[in-house]
């Protein structure tokens, strides 16, 4: 039968209804709560981006709101993507970027619990060499990002790769009647498909329809998602995708240290959120979270937390103009914050033999950091989604 177009009641494929319907309603509560953590940072991506801490023309498209966050919660977003997009650019970097101009060989990024996020529009729009971005999560979040882009007066402008009626645009190469029709993606070949990440065949199902090739160099990102899951549940995803990306690296942002008195409060506000963390358990700290990986079959593993990325691998002149945005009197507790995060790298034994591209990533400043002349002019207009 024909694929569904991009239109209002459109069923979203791999949904897998029937089995939330047999969740026990405490489980069916957590995996909301869950879910809900994805408003959370749509929220903190658009306030910073309205002072300046990042750039995102996207930021509106997926909160609406006027919430103005506090100084220490954009610096800290600020923190998270700028980390991330350096690793996304280092491995997809802009075709002008490209060495000698020559063509960039098919690469694709996988996002498991990819949220609200609008990373696939900004790498797309700053013009990276990417084949393929394919975004996994659970359905009520794909649910509500596709109507989130479908809202009327909210729907975002056409990029290329778009077909006139915002479904997937019928050029070469393009995956015409896969999970990507169901909504307007940065790119014809993107896709958006539910899983739970739980439960692997559920994650093969995904990624089967999102015609994933699991063959292509891939960078994986997982944002705090492993904490929520169960320790077996998360150490069987790590395993699964270390044995089934042969040319892979893994770029993992998680909660650390729930033992000390801020770790403890942090748990506890969690918890009055509905939020259970039992994926801290066994991985409290950076070294931890490197044996974590290294036993489930990736290689050089890497971690740091929030503190070091920021005050040691952030460049000089971009932590003054980062700290020049907004007056913090908490510096105490900005510190107390970000060491309770950290970021994991780490890549598959593929990725040595096949050139060696993955053990070359590194903590570097995104090229894409807004300008000091842009943060000379102070917080900006909250960025309107229409």
């Amino acid at each position: 039968p024909p694929p569904h177009r991009l239109q209002k009641g459109a069923p979203f494929r791999n949904d897998f209804r029937s089995s939330r319907h047999r969740l026990h309603p405490r489980a069916r509560r957590a995996m909301e709560a869950v879910a809900g953590t994805a408003n959370s940072a749509a929220i903190s991506k658009r306030s910073a981006a309205a002072f300046g801490y990042v750039s995102d023309e996207f930021a509106g498209w997926f909160d609406r709101s006027s919430v103005k966050c506090a100084p220490i919660i954009n610096r800290g977003t600020y923190v998270r993507v700028a980390a991330i997009d350096s690793i996304c650019e280092q491995f997809a970097p802009a075709r002008a970027d490209a060495a000698g101009g020559e063509p960039a060989p098919p690469r694709q990024i996988l996002s498991l619990g990819a949220g609200l996020d609008t990373r696939p529009w900004r790498m797309r729009r700053a013009g990276a060499s990417l084949s393929r971005y394919v975004e996994v999560d659970l359905p009520c979040v794909c649910e509500r990002k596709r109507q989130l882009l479908l809202k009327k007066g909210g729907a975002p402008p056409r990029l290329p790769g778009l077909a006139e009626d915002g479904g997937a645009a019928d050029t070469a190469g393009s995956n015409v009647g896969t999970a990507n029709t169901l909504s307007p993606l940065a790119a014809a070949d993107d896709a958006l498909v539910c899983a739970d990440l739980a439960d692997i065949d559920s994650l093969l199902t995904a990624l089967a329809s999102a015609r994933f090739d699991p063959k292509l160099p891939t960078l994986v990102l997982i944002e705090c998602v492993l904490v929520y899951m169960e320790p077996a549940a998360g150490s069987a995803l790590l395993a699964f995708l270390a044995a089934h990306l042969p040319d892979a690296a893994c770029l993992a942002y998680d909660m650390i240290r729930p033992d000390d008195a801020f770790g403890r409060q942090m748990v506890s506000n969690l918890e009055g959120r509905g939020l259970r963390i039992p994926g801290i358990s066994g991985c409290a700290d950076t070294n931890a979270h490197e044996a974590r990986f290294a036993a489930c079959g990736w290689r050089g593993c890497k971690s740091v937390d929030m503190v070091h990325w920021y005050e040691r691998e952030l460049p000089r002149v971009e932590r003054q103009r980062v700290e020049r945005l907004e007056w913090l009197d908490e510096v105490e507790e900005w510190r107390l914050l970000l060491s309770h995060y950290c970021f994991v790298l780490a890549h598959t034994p593929g990725a040595e033999r096949e050139g060696g591209w993955a053990s070359t990533l590194m903590w570097m400043l995104p090229a894409t950091a807004p300008s000091s002349s842009q943060a000379a002019t102070g917080p900006r207009a909250l960025p309107n989604a229409d």
